[in-house]
């Protein structure tokens, strides 16, 4: 294989890597999307139970289930964040890891580019 042949199988490894690297990041984006969508939906639950009109003697109220229902949404909270937090954390390796094959990725383009240009090029020698 000539060099010229290894400089553009690298460009389309690196390329092929960094679109790894990509969907991963897609991958994360849309976990946190998810995560963020379901805290939202109990925030509002909760602000929409708070706002609604309900008798003092209500079933609910008087057996104590409102009480364990906002226990439980506190403790639903608590899973969603600790789970955000690790997305967010994978995200920013991911991050990371997608910076550096985007680089790499640039570079050996512009090698490819640079080897095809030397190779098209005729060798004027006096």
């Amino acid at each position: 294989m000539n060099d010229r042949r290894k400089t553009l199988a690298l460009a389309k490894l690196m390329e092929v890597s960094f679109q790894a690297a990509q969907a991963d990041m897609a991958k994360l984006n849309g976990e946190e999307a998810q995560l963020r969508q379901r805290m939202r939906d109990l925030t509002d639950e909760v602000s929409r139970r708070a706002t609604a009109m309900r008798p003092i003697d209500e079933p609910a109220t008087i057996a104590g289930a409102d009480l364990r229902w906002h226990c439980w949404i506190d403790q639903r909270k608590a899973k969603i964040n600790a789970e955000l937090a690790r997305v967010l954390a994978r995200q920013e390796t991911c991050r990371i890891r997608l910076s550096k094959s985007f680089g790499k990725r640039q570079i050996a383009a512009a090698i490819a580019a640079k080897s095809d240009s030397a190779a098209r090029k005729p060798d004027y020698e006096s």
